[in-house]
C-alpha cells in the first residue's frame, strides 16, 4: 500500500485537533498523533501541541520530512465524541487503513449532531437545582436555580458567543445570571440568593479545564498547562465579578 505521508498527517491532524477540541489533554492529544503516525513506519515524529497550536514534522525512512503546523481554535468539549475520536485513533494503529477510509471514518464522527438541545436545557436544570440543593438550599431554592439554568443554557447557546470574548461572555452571562436571582427572590420564588446562584455557577465554571490544566502541569506540559490554568483562573474571576456586580448594584438586604 502506497501511502502520501502529507495527505497521512493532515488526516491524523484533523483527528487531534478534534480531540483537543472535545476536550482532551495534550499529552493525549501528541500521544495518539505519535502512535498513528509510527504505525505507518515513520522513522521520526515529533509533535508539539499546546492549547493553541499543534505542529508535527514526520521524518520518513528515505531521510526526507514532511511538516505541518495547525491552528487549533477553542471548540466545545464533547466525552462521547472523545471516546469516538480515541476509538478511530486505535482503530488507525492497529488496521493501518488508507488515507481515504480515515477521513471517512473522521468525517463520520465530525457529522455527528451534538445533543439536542432538549437533552441541554434538562442537563442544566437538573445540574443547577441539584447543586444548589446540594450546598444547603431549600427546594424553592433548587426551583429557582433550575428556572435561572434555562437562562444560562440559552446565553451558552446562542451563535454570538463564538464572536466575543469568552472571558467577557461569562462576565455578562454571570451578570445577568445575578439579576434574575436577585429578581426570582424578589418575587419570592426562591429563599436563598446565596445558594441559587453558587447552584448557577457550577454550569459556566471551566472545570475541565482547570483538571486538564492540572494533569497537563503533572505531566510535564509546563506551559501548556499553566496557560490553560490562567485562563481558567481568569474566566473564575470573571463569573465571580459578574454575580458581584448584579449583588452590589441590587441584591443589597437579600
Amino acid at each position: 500500500m502506497t501511502i502520501s505521508y502529507p495527505e497521512l498527517l493532515h488526516a491524523v491532524l484533523d483527528i487531534g485537533e478534534a480531540m483537543q477540541n472535545s476536550g482532551a489533554e495534550v499529552s493525549r492529544v501528541e500521544d495518539s498523533i505519535n502512535r498513528m503516525c509510527y504505525a505507518y513506519g515513520v522513522r521520526r515524529v515529533n509533535s508539539f501541541t499546546i492549547t493553541s497550536n499543534t505542529v508535527v514534522t514526520l521524518e520518513l525512512a528515505d531521510g526526507s520530512v514532511v511538516t505541518e503546523t495547525r491552528r487549533v481554535h477553542p471548540g466545545t468539549a464533547d466525552f462521547a465524541r472523545l471516546d469516538r475520536l480515541n476509538d478511530l485513533s486505535r482503530y488507525v494503529c492497529t488496521h493501518r487503513p488508507p488515507v481515504a477510509e480515515i477521513r471517512a471514518r473522521y468525517g463520520a464522527i465530525a457529522a455527528q449532531r451534538p445533543p439536542s438541545r432538549l437533552r441541554t436545557y434538562l442537563g442544566g436544570v437538573l445540574t443547577a437545582a441539584g447543586f444548589a440543593a446540594f450546598f444547603g438550599g431549600s427546594l424553592p431554592d433548587a426551583l429557582a436555580a433550575g428556572l435561572l439554568a434555562l437562562l444560562i443554557e440559552t446565553l451558552m447557546l446562542l451563535p454570538i458567543r463564538r464572536q466575543l470574548n469568552p472571558l467577557f461572555y461569562l462576565t455578562v452571562t454571570a451578570f445577568l445570571t445575578g439579576l434574575g436571582g436577585i429578581a426570582l427572590v424578589r418575587l419570592g420564588v426562591g429563599r436563598h440568593l446565596d445558594f441559587i446562584l453558587i447552584g448557577c455557577i457550577m454550569l459556566t465554571i471551566p472545570g475541565l479545564a482547570i483538571t486538564n490544566a492540572a494533569r497537563d502541569l503533572l505531566s510535564g506540559d509546563t506551559f501548556s498547562g499553566l496557560s490553560r490554568l490562567c485562563e481558567s483562573l481568569l474566566q473564575a474571576a470573571g463569573i465571580a465579578c459578574g454575580c458581584a456586580a448584579a449583588i452590589s448594584l441590587l441584591g443589597r438586604g437579600l
